[in-house]
């Protein structure tokens, strides 16, 4: 008996990953060249941090659109909750509200990746050649950015607001993983906080449209309803906690770079080997139907009434009738 394939986790060699100066500035870097994560390339000056605030604000009394404040000032509350600055910088009016902007500095541009320079744009862009693993996204913003990946240990849903909230004063631009499930209150809180990108198991459908609303990232492995993310994916998620990472939202992938290059068989086996695979113990599985829908497991038996799975987080193995399950790789 045999059922379709999803590759969920893909490896690559020789893939091309630009990096852009956000403004007109000055490159080092030198075509054939090796490059780190962390190896500067670049440089210029912009205003890359802003907290959009909306429409409701009451600015603090004595201030005014256009007044600086110090990281930690209050400008201002939007109903009874305070708004603080989360860096030094501007209060500016936009046509949708008021956006707190970062002051202007510094900017430099890092590698991202470890690989080599394939071509040099004089002041605009670096090309560079690397190998990546690439983790295959159900639901997602149509958002490009690259930051920071940090990972949290899949706190229960009660807990995640928590986690938002003790990470907040290092959760500027980041990336993080919050654990199963991303509801509208972590949205908002991620707006609050500036963080740039949302990853978790799965999401509903009104916390991916405030997620656009914010212009924020949100990426759900599994897809939408109450998922829990998929075991093997979070171990490998947590194994890379704090690398720089790439999130492609119009391709629906995150892109992570790795330091050395994969084996052929080992990009070939990843891409493609066929598009069905054999019902057997041990192969992982999505299921397509009530009550487990879009959930992750490991088949433990092929019976005549059907394939019996088990979950990460129920006991007992389920039965899940045939054709209502995917094979996952």
């Amino acid at each position: 008996m045999f059922v379709p394939i999803i590759k969920k986790i893909t490896r690559n060699n020789n893939v091309y990953i630009e990096r852009v100066l956000p403004r007109k500035g000055e490159l080092d870097a030198v075509v054939g060249s090796k490059v780190e994560p962390f190896s500067k390339i670049g440089i210029t000056k912009v205003t890359y941090g802003k907290l959009p605030i909306g429409s409701s604000l009451k600015i603090t009394k004595g201030k005014n659109v256009g007044t600086y404040f110090y990281t930690g000032d209050v400008v201002g509350k939007v109903g009874k909750k305070k708004v603080v600055a989360p860096f030094d910088g501007y209060l500016e009016q936009v046509p949708n509200g008021y956006v707190f902007r970062q002051e202007e500095r510094d900017f430099w541009l890092l590698a991202g990746v470890w690989g080599e320079v394939a071509d040099v744009v004089d002041n605009h862009s670096v090309l560079i050649s690397c190998q990546v693993i690439d983790i295959h996204l159900a639901v997602c913003t149509e958002i490009s950015y690259a930051g920071e990946l940090i990972v949290f240990p899949n706190p229960s849903e009660l807990l995640e607001m928590s986690y938002l909230e003790k990470f907040s004063k290092d959760s500027f631009g980041k990336v993080i993983y919050v654990g199963h499930h991303i509801s509208t209150d972590i949205v908002t809180k991620a707006a609050e906080l500036g963080i740039a990108g949302l990853l978790a198991g799965s999401v509903d459908r009104d916390a991916l449209e405030l997620a656009k609303k914010y212009q924020i990232f949100l990426g759900a492995i599994a897809g939408f309803g109450n998922i829990p993310t998929p075991s093997y994916v979070f171990e490998f998620l947590n194994d890379i906690s704090n690398r720089y990472v790439f999130l492609q939202g119009g391709r629906g992938i995150l892109r992570i770079p790795v330091s050395q290059p994969f084996a052929d068989v080992e990009v070939k086996t990843s891409t493609y080997s066929g598009q069905l695979r054999q019902l057997k113990k041990g192969l992982k599985v999505q299921i397509l139907e009530d009550p487990h829908f879009g959930w992750v497991g490991e088949v433990s038996s092929v019976q005549e009434d059907g394939v019996y799975v088990i979950l990460d987080e129920v006991q007992d193995p389920i039965k899940v009738k045939i054709p209502n399950i995917l094979a996952l790789e």
